[in-house]
């Protein structure tokens, strides 16, 4: 039997952006497809006039596809992979320049997705910005820079080096949540503030609390980033749902739980993780 996940995606529009009359160039999505899991964080190119268009594009037909075509992109090695994942995209954003009658290079932008089907998860992420996966067994890995936990790596699907610098990996363990951030939320005056939220967002959307998630996402990632960084700012979150009891007994303490964080890849982060859970748990039963 599948596992259930909760899925939430949010893109706010820079203040450079703003001050300069410039649209939001991110595009954040989130869905369940065909049994798949996807969330998809697109950053446009700030000097490509288009480039909304583009990171719209790119994150609903990749969803489109992964989730269509997951079994078989699994069952490719990494290399042929990643040649998959950027023709797709490269064909894509050209074919769609042609219908429109648009210059193919103000049609550029970075993406990261996570994809997750029976107990099989793929992540990619070609360009900047990172993704943190969260697994059952306590673990942490991140798909990003890690002696400063931020990288600005804007290489393009166009770029003849695009593949190579792809960074796409496939995990069977047991995924409890994952987090995609584009390069605005994780810019280095806002990284502090936002790395110490990424696990309490995790878990409190595994508890499928919108209103919770929206004050954290809003308030404490993204408001709090976008006081720091002119970019546009987005975020997608994936977690593993929690049974009713962990509903009713964990929301609390996860949101005010407040502990020294533990250095993880070069940078602060909260873990609150599945054990801990498990001690609130018991700890709420015995009050009981």
């Amino acid at each position: 039997m599948s596992k259930r996940f909760h899925t939430y995606s949010k893109s706010l529009i820079g203040r450079g952006h703003v001050e300069e009359g410039i649209p939001c160039q991110d595009f954040s999505f989130a869905t369940h497809e065909q049994d798949t899991y996807f969330i998809i964080v697109s950053d446009g190119c700030s000097k490509a006039k288009k480039s909304e268009l583009a990171s719209k594009l790119i994150c609903e037909e990749l969803a489109h596809i992964v989730c269509e075509k997951f079994d078989s992109l699994w069952a490719r090695n990494e290399t042929d992979g990643k040649h998959f994942i950027n023709e797709f995209v490269r064909k894509t954003v050209a074919l769609y320049a042609v219908k429109n009658c648009l210059d193919g290079n103000d049609l550029l932008a970075t993406y990261l997705f996570v994809a997750h089907k029976d107990g099989r998860t793929i992540s990619c992420r070609s360009g900047d910005g990172g993704i943190l996966l969260y697994f059952t067994d306590d673990s942490v890995d991140a798909l990003e820079e890690e002696k400063t936990g931020f990288v600005n790596q804007a290489c393009y699907f166009n770029h003849p080096s695009a593949e190579s610098m792809m960074d796409y990996q496939k995990y069977e363990d047991e995924l409890f949540g994952a987090f995609i951030y584009c390069d605005g939320v994780r810019e280095e005056k806002a990284n502090e503030s936002f790395v110490v939220q990424v696990d309490k967002i995790v878990h409190i959307n595994a508890l499928s609390n919108r209103e919770k998630v929206e004050q954290f996402i809003l308030r404490d990632c993204l408001e709090e980033a976008r006081k720091q960084s002119t970019d546009d700012c987005s975020v997608a979150v994936l977690s593993l749902a929690a049974s009713q009891e962990e509903k009713e007994t964990t929301i609390q303490a996860i949101v005010e739980e407040e502990k020294p964080a533990p250095k993880k890849y070069g940078r602060p982060i909260l873990v609150i993780t599945n054990k801990k859970l498990g001690k609130l748990l018991k700890k709420v039963c015995k009050k009981k």
